[in-house]
């Protein structure tokens, strides 16, 4: 009997919260992000609005880290399908850029838009964007 309660001890060892965090852990050594489930490049040259990830119907995308880097001077506007996220945007100087993580609050859109992002100038605008779609 007390060999089952061992047993029983252990595997709710094994299933805390520590042995999650170890997991997460790992993954960020192997350079997985320990959240988001997929990771879309951004490389834009024109002054325009670009759908970074697509919309998909009834979905929400949730965003936990966004890296951007402005090659020539660029004010960039981050949108939610529409509408606008950060307000006027950043305003970028030559060879400037930001790296936001959400990890902890990820900024989730509205269900079936996409989040795009407008420039004011044809130089390139290069990062990534770490996401995941949820019902």
């Amino acid at each position: 009997m007390s060999r089952v309660v061992w047993l029983l001890i252990a595997a709710l060892l094994m299933a805390s919260p520590a042995a999650a965090y170890d997991d997460l852990y790992q993954r960020e050594l192997r350079g997985t992000p320990p959240v988001a489930e997929s990771r879309a490049e951004i490389n834009i040259s024109s002054a325009t609005t670009t759908a970074v990830i697509a919309a998909v119907s009834g979905q929400k995308i949730r965003i936990y880290s966004l890296v951007l880097w402005a090659a020539a001077a660029d004010t960039v506007v981050l949108k939610d399908g529409t509408t606008t996220i950060n307000g006027a945007g950043f305003n970028f100087a030559t060879q400037q850029g930001v790296h936001l993580k959400m990890e902890q609050r990820p900024l989730q859109l509205t269900a079936g838009q996409a989040f795009n992002i407008t420039t004011s100038t044809t130089g390139p605008l290069i990062g990534w964007v770490e996401y995941t779609v949820v019902p």
